[in-house]
This record gives structure tokens, C-alpha cells and sequence, in this order.
């Protein structure tokens, strides 16, 4: 096979969410170990037994007649019963079945059709005799099917005198049947092995011998597949098998390995990675059910460190979060390691139009850290096409199950605004299933609306520049309405003074600087002065700030609406309702807590830290509106 068509693929594809392939390599280890054995050592016994003692052992028995229906005749030919001499028990005496006959019943029999209706159990009476029967040695049950009251029970007629209807469950309840009709002597320990299926005047043997033949039959199919004693070898099969199960119907063959026929064996244990990750061009092709989408793509940033971070990001959190559970632990168990580090045959996987390289990983060695790293990725980003792979990276946080904090992600939102990119913000909020950032936090909501006074801060204030602002927080406001946007304990944006003051403000500002019919506008502002006098009740400005602190998150939050009140009420009117009312809420209530909060963060050096609340409000109280 060329070398170019020799990597082993797996195509991504398919919706259903995070579910995967609902098995692990432990619980098919776990499960298979024991099966294993007992298939290996019913394959050994069988073939030593063929070859030394002929093609059967065991208990059988022939009757003579004819007639299964009639009882009478079926106690006579029961007197002409011949049998073999069991196999002996092993040395001391004590005979050891592999199946305890306890859990022996009725169901499998009826389900493998190794009894059917008609047929007749024959139940010995070897502790007593029962004159009240036809026969005083044996008890004959005939079988009639399912009961249809109860799919679980199986109906019989009692061959007393008269026959007596019953319906049993299993063996244990049978009996039961029989002591409530005055028939005892039976043998209640070895019922399941003395107690015989008749068909026709012939007896199949004991419930114990057909139930062994079930399970013979079952083992000696598994045996056929297995050539040796590695619970590896069937593992990787099992994983085979259960991988494909998602993948297009085809025909009994495909249920083997790639390029293996029915009758083939199962490939050495080092292969593993060929069953797992089949050829591209095999009809067998393995459909993962991981999260939808390729894997992130990230273009060239401005510098060499961003790009080696989000490389390794790639590549150890990314890439093993499309990988169902048996090929990640590939990746992370080091007994499996030799299998990807062959230089022969590389084990790469494809990830939908890309093909990749498996390397091994280890948890804490190679994974880096979410939110230090995360950090280090923000300060690093300063240009466009650096924030350009924001986006792409926090969708790959959220299949990885990496979770951001609420401050990371506020910090995230304000060094955009700060290098200007809040158009990425705004596409990472409509992308909210895929990036886990939404407008249920309330300092994210408010940094949003901080983003849309900048917009128009940086252009001057310019009508341009109002209008891109004012785009921008009607972009974000309507978000606030969609319910993906939402959730159980989280804030409500549209409920906030503090963002309906900042709506305020960029309507009024662009009624202020249209150049064109300002009705539509001025409906939209008052609508906006509505809200929030309406919401001016739950206002709550709190005690005087103790630190510069919390008095500069103050003058953040407050100075815009302050401003926007004052320019309302310039636009509607001073002596217009709305405008009378805005104007003394203003001037009662908000101006004199932000003097405050003004007077505590200009008492405080520069040094002690950044002063974003001194010049947002300059710069509101400077514009030209």
C-alpha cells in the first residue's frame, strides 16, 4: 500500500451533542475479561473433546414411543430410557459447573426456540413415589408458550388427573405449583438438572445440558475470532465494532476489521490503531459523534509567542476534545504510546477536509493552564488579526469543557473595547451556543455598553462615530432580548438603570447630531426615558465609596447615564413632562453621588493604579453634544 494512503482517518461528522461513543476502553476491558476466558476455555475443552472422546458427552436419553401426547404412553417408554454415564467430577469428589444452576430458567430456552409449544418437561420423583400420578416416578408438564397477561410467564398443563392449567415464571415457581398440588419427592436442589425436555417421544436432555449448549455454542462462535489469551486483541475488537455503529449500513462482513473477511483473523494486538482508525477509503469509515465543527483554525498573529500558544492549545486541548473516548486514551495511556510513535506508520486522524497527527500527551505535562494562559493570550493580542482568532479559540474552550470566570471574560470585553475591537465582542455574543459568552453577566453587559460610548469617544463625538456607537449598543440591546442570552440566576440587562442610561445617552446623541428628520428618533429616545424612569425606583447608589476602587466602577457606570439624562432633557425640554422629571432625578439623585465618587478617585495618585472613571467623565463632560 503506497505510504500516502497507509494513515489511519476518522471523519468528524454528524449532531448528536457531546455524546460520543457511550464506551470506554475500561468498561470493554472490564466486561470482556471474564468472557474471554470462558470462551478460551470452552474452545479448549471442545476441541480436546472432539478429538478424544467423539463429538458429544454428557446425559442423553431415547424414548421409545411415538406419541408425546399421550401420557400413559410416555410412562412406558420412560421404563426404556437408556443414558451414557456422565463425564466424572474433577479429583475430590465435588462436581464444579461453570453455571450455577440456580440461574437456570425458562427464558432463554423459549427465546433460543429450544423449547416450543407442545414439548413436555419430565420431572423426576427420586425422593419419593406419588401413587396419585399415572406414573409414581415422574411428573410430565406440558409447555403451551407465553401467557399473554404476562410476557414474562410461560403457561403449562399439570398431566394430574385431571390436568391442571398453571403459569410459571421460572423453575422456582414451578415447583411451588407442584407442592400446592400435593406433588412432592422431587429434587428441588437438582431440579434444572434432572428435570428433561421430551419432543416427540424423545428426550433433548436435561434444562442444565440445553442450557449448556446455548452458551457452547455462544463461546465456540467467540473462540473462532480468538487466537489468543490478549484480552488486548479482543478489546480492540469490541472497540471496532461499537465505533462503527454510527456509520452507514453495510453489509455482515463489514462487522469484521477493514479488509478482513468473515473468516479471517483478528490482527496482532499492535494494530489497534488501524482498527480504530480505518482507512479514509474504507466503507467502514468511523463517523465521530463529538460536537459539530472542525477543529479551530487560527491565522498568523503579530507575534511568534500568541502563535505558540494557540498551536499547543490546539493541539492538546482542542484536538482531543474531537476524539471519541477510546482514541483519546490513545493519546493519554502510555502503554499505548509505542503505537503512535512508530516512524513507519504514523497515526494521524482527520478532522473534517484536515488530517492530523496523534502524538501521546500527558494531562499535566503538556496541557497548559486555562486561565493564566488565557490571560497571556489577551495581553499579547494588539492588532486585528490577533483579535481576529478570538472567537475560534473560545469556541474550542467550550468543546474542551475548559470554563472561563466572569472576571476573565469582563477583562476579555474591556481590553477589546480598549484596542478598539469591539465588533469581535459583538460576534463572539452572536455566537453564544459555540463561545459561552452571553449578556447573563452583569459586568459583561455593562463593559458591552461601555464598548458603545468608546466607539463614539474615539471618533470625536462626529456624527459618524455617534452612529457607530449608537449601531453598536442597539446590537447589544437586542441580544438582551434573545433567550440564549439568558439564564437561571443571571442578570437581565434590560432590567438595569445603568445600560437603559447609556441607550439614553446614544439616542439622544443621535438625535443631537442628525442632519435629517429627527421623529423617528425622538420617539425611540423617549421611549428609552420611559424605561428608565420606570426603573428608577430600584436604583440603589449605596453607601459613600471606601476606596478609589469602588469609586471609580462608580463614575464607570454612572457618568454615562448622568450625561445622557442631562442631554434628554436638553432635547425634550426642560419644561416638558419627561424632561422636567429626567432632570430632577438627575440632579436630586445621581449628580451628587458621582461628585463623590468623582472627589474620592482624584484624591488618589496616579501611580495606585488606572483612572478610567476620571477620564471617561471628562471626556462625556468636554464632548461637543
Amino acid at each position: 500500500m503506497p505510504k500516502a494512503t497507509a494513515h489511519k482517518s476518522l471523519s468528524v461528522e454528524g449532531t448528536t451533542p457531546r455524546a460520543g461513543v457511550p464506551y470506554s476502553l475500561r468498561s470493554i476491558v472490564n466486561g470482556a475479561r471474564k468472557k474471554i476466558q470462558d470462551a478460551l476455555l470452552v474452545a479448549s475443552a471442545m476441541t480436546s473433546t472432539n478429538h478424544d472422546k467423539g463429538p458429544s458427552s454428557g446425559v442423553t436419553a431415547t424414548v421409545t414411543t411415538t406419541s408425546a401426547d399421550d401420557a400413559e404412553q410416555l410412562t412406558g417408554a420412560a421404563n426404556t430410557t437408556t443414558s451414557q454415564t456422565a463425564a466424572a467430577p474433577p479429583s475430590g469428589g465435588k462436581e464444579v459447573r461453570e453455571y450455577p444452576p440456580s440461574k437456570y430458567g425458562f427464558h432463554e430456552l423459549a427465546t433460543k426456540k429450544k423449547i416450543v409449544e407442545g414439548d413436555f418437561l419430565k420431572i423426576p420423583l427420586v425422593h419419593g413415589r406419588n401413587p396419585s400420578l399415572p406414573d409414581p416416578d415422574f411428573v410430565l408438564v406440558e409447555y403451551r408458550g407465553h401467557n399473554q397477561a404476562n410476557k414474562r410467564a410461560f403457561d403449562w398443563i399439570l398431566k394430574t388427573s385431571p390436568p391442571v392449567n398453571c403459569t410459571a415464571v421460572g423453575p422456582k415457581m414451578l415447583m411451588q405449583i407442584l407442592d400446592r398440588n400435593d406433588i412432592h419427592g422431587y429434587d428441588s436442589r437438582q431440579f434444572p438438572n434432572t428435570a428433561e425436555i421430551l419432543r416427540n417421544g424423545h428426550s433433548l436432555g436435561s434444562i442444565t445440558e440445553i442450557k449448556e449448549q446455548i452458551v457452547s455454542t455462544r463461546n465456540r462462535n467467540k473462540a473462532a475470532k480468538i487466537n489468543s489469551t490478549s484480552i488486548a486483541q479482543y478489546t480492540i475488537n469490541e472497540i471496532s465494532k461499537r465505533c462503527r455503529r454510527t456509520s452507514a449500513p453495510a453489509s455482515a462482513s463489514s462487522k469484521l476489521p477493514p479488509g478482513h473477511a468473515p473468516s479471517a483473523q483478528l490482527p496482532p494486538a499492535e494494530n489497534m490503531v488501524n482498527l480504530l482508525f480505518p482507512n479514509p477509503s474504507s466503507p467502514t469509515q468511523l463517523i465521530s459523534t463529538r460536537p459539530p465543527g472542525a477543529l479551530p483554525v487560527f491565522t498568523p498573529t503579530s507575534s511568534p509567542e500568541l502563535d505558540n500558544l494557540l498551536s499547543t492549545f490546539r493541539s492538546t486541548v482542542f484536538l482531543p476534545s474531537h476524539l471519541i473516548s477510546a482514541q483519546r486514551t490513545l493519546l493519554y495511556r502510555p502503554k499505548n504510546h509505542p503505537l503512535l510513535t512508530n516512524p513507519d506508520e504514523p497515526a494521524t486522524v482527520k478532522l473534517g477536509n484536515e488530517v492530523l497527527p496523534l502524538q501521546p500527551l500527558n494531562h499535566l505535562r503538556d496541557e497548559p493552564a486555562t486561565r493564566s494562559t488565557f490571560a497571556r493570550i489577551l495581553a499579547l493580542m494588539t492588532e486585528g488579526r490577533d483579535w481576529a482568532n478570538l472567537p475560534g479559540f473560545l469556541e474550542g474552550l467550550v468543546v474542551a469543557k475548559r470554563r472561563l470566570k466572569s472576571q476573565q471574560l469582563e477583562k476579555m470585553v474591556r481590553r477589546a473595547n480598549m484596542c478598539g475591537r469591539q465588533g469581535v465582542v459583538l460576534v463572539c455574543l452572536q455566537r453564544v451556543e459555540r463561545t459561552g459568552v452571553g449578556l447573563w453577566d452583569g459586568e459583561v453587559v455593562r463593559e458591552c455598553m461601555r464598548g458603545a460610548v468608546m466607539r463614539a469617544q474615539e471618533g470625536g463625538w462626529a456624527q459618524e462615530a455617534v452612529e457607530g456607537g449608537w449601531k453598536l449598543a442597539r446590537a447589544y440591546w437586542e441580544l438582551m432580548w434573545m433567550k440564549t442570552h439568558t439564564k437561571a440566576g443571571g442578570a437581565n440587562g434590560r432590567m438595569m438603570p445603568d445600560v437603559m442610561g447609556v441607550m439614553v445617552l446614544m439616542s439622544a446623541a443621535r438625535v443631537v447630531k442628525a442632519k435629517e428628520s429627527t421623529e423617528e428618533r425622538m420617539a425611540e429616545l423617549e421611549t428609552f426615558v420611559q424605561r428608565l424612569l420606570g426603573l428608577w425606583g430600584t436604583v440603589d447608589f449605596g453607601d459613600e465609596a471606601s476606596s478609589w476602587h469602588e469609586a471609580n466602577r462608580k463614575l464607570l457606570n454612572w457618568a454615562p447615564v448622568l450625561r445622557g439624562m442631562q442631554l434628554a432633557q436638553k432635547v425634550l425640554g426642560k419644561d416638558s413632562k419627561l424632561g422636567s422629571e429626567l432632570g430632577a432625578k438627575a440632579h436630586n439623585d445621581l449628580e451628587p453621588m458621582v461628585l463623590k465618587a468623582l472627589a474620592t478617585v482624584y484624591a488618589h495618585k496616579a501611580e495606585e493604579g488606572s483612572r478610567r472613571g476620571i477620564s471617561l467623565h471628562e471626556d462625556l463632560a468636554q464632548a461637543d453634544l
